[in-house]
């Protein structure tokens, strides 16, 4: 495996390479001279890429594991420094072992684990952000759980803290004392709460517990603004640890079971900054294996923060089970059709097209209904994808198809 310059290329190089610049799945978010030198941005590859491949994200993992050993990796770089070279190393390591993937990841989890620090704390503003209710910067405090950030969330109605939301929830939704609480005293009536349900036959089971917490993180972050603004305009990683105790005797530890809580914030700030989507996943009822959806929807190479399902047979359904893998927020629209009668569907399209920020849409070639999906995306000016499934095969139709 080689990484050439894109400029430079033969045409046979060109035809043959693996494009993975800027919008490509493998591409770097991080851009040189805005976000750092060139070795720094290379850097900053390499921790985004060890935490999208360590906790198997499609879009990046599925690019990834295409690769072939022979292939040549084509962007603007080569001969200075790539995040192509990050990709070639962490290619052989998991890859060309002659170990079985799975295997292979887990020593590739345990070599990069993200339960070591790669900040001290006394970087903590400068090189990174602590998500945390101790952290040194308002930003880490504010990202915290447990800060005061009052929202409202479509489905549940107005709360005063993520960690109020969070206890609410686990706790059967119906304490509505969580509702105005935040911090410590959160936490503290959280765990009464649960003790007391310990007690009389156990705490709830919560279903899609993690994409709950997700829309509830979303609400936060798009409702208050000053911390919306801060995130967005921020640079630096985002992790999360505990520090105890007092220099030179300090303790930190790293919560390694609610890493995908600063994982998906920084998820937030990629879409606060174009990078990541709401994408609608819609398409012909005709069409039932989850297989295809998924396919259609990692090789698109959107980056979702939530999905959004007309709730229709066919796709619609897919994009549920879709959600519910990648345990991403779902957010259904569907039709009025004792209300609105025949054009109850073409009205959730529009209303889709409004809300959503990107599109996928899977066709059996026939549909008209994935047909006025694609015309109300193009007339709200979103992007999208169009496939037209032939047999097994998914085939990218133009817009003026």
């Amino acid at each position: 495996m080689i990484v050439i310059n894109k400029h430079k290329a033969t045409p046979e190089e060109f035809r043959a390479a693996v494009y993975i610049g800027r919008g490509s799945p493998l591409g770097n978010p991080y851009v040189l001279g805005q976000d750092g030198t060139r070795a720094e941005v290379v850097e900053k590859y390499r921790k985004w890429l060890v935490k999208k491949l360590i906790h198997r994200d499609p879009i990046v993992e599925v690019a990834f594991r295409k690769l072939r050993p022979e292939d040549t990796l084509m962007c603007y770089c080569a001969p200075e420094p790539c995040h192509g070279d990050v990709i070639k190393v962490f290619y052989e390591e998991l890859c060309m072992g002659g170990v079985e993937y799975d295997l292979a990841m887990r020593m590739f989890k345990e070599r990069y684990s993200l339960d070591r620090i790669d900040y001290p704390p006394s970087e903590d503003g400068v090189t990174h952000i602590n998500v945390w209710s101790r952290a040194k910067t308002p930003m880490g405090r504010a990202l915290s759980n447990f800060a005061h950030t009052p929202f409202d969330h479509p489905a549940y109605g107005y709360f005063s803290s993520v960690e109020g939301f969070w206890y609410w929830l686990s706790t059967g939704k119906t304490n509505n004392l969580f509702r105005s609480l935040y911090g410590f005293k959160a936490k503290e009536a959280g765990r009464l709460v649960r003790k007391e349900l310990d007690a009389n036959g156990g705490v709830p089971i919560v279903e899609n517990f993690d994409a709950e917490i997700k829309k509830a993180l979303l609400c936060k972050i798009e409702q208050n603004e000053e911390l919306r603004r801060a995130l967005k305009e921020s640079d630096l990683p985002l992790t999360h640890y505990y520090v105890w105790g007092e220099e030179p005797n300090i303790k930190i530890t790293t919560p390694e079971d609610f890493a995908w809580i600063h994982q998906y914030i920084e998820e937030l700030r990629l879409w606060l900054n174009g990078k990541a989507h709401k994408v609608v996943i819609a398409g012909s009822r005709s069409i039932t294996d989850f297989k295809t959806v998924e396919r259609a929807y990692c090789d698109s190479g959107y980056k979702a923060i939530e999905l959004v399902s007309g709730m229709a047979p066919g796709v619609d359904q897919l994009a549920v089970q879709l959600a519910r893998k990648l345990k991403l927020p779902l957010v259904p629209f569907p039709a009025d059709w004792d209300g609105l009668g025949k054009v109850a569907g073409f009205s959730r399209n529009t209303q889709m097209a409004q809300y959503a920020d990107a599109g996928v849409l899977v066709w059996d070639g026939e549909s008209s209904g994935t047909k006025h999906m694609q015309i109300q995306l193009l007339k709200h000016d979103k992007p999208y994808v169009l496939y037209r499934l032939t047999g097994r095969e998914l085939e990218v139709v133009n817009g003026d198809e």
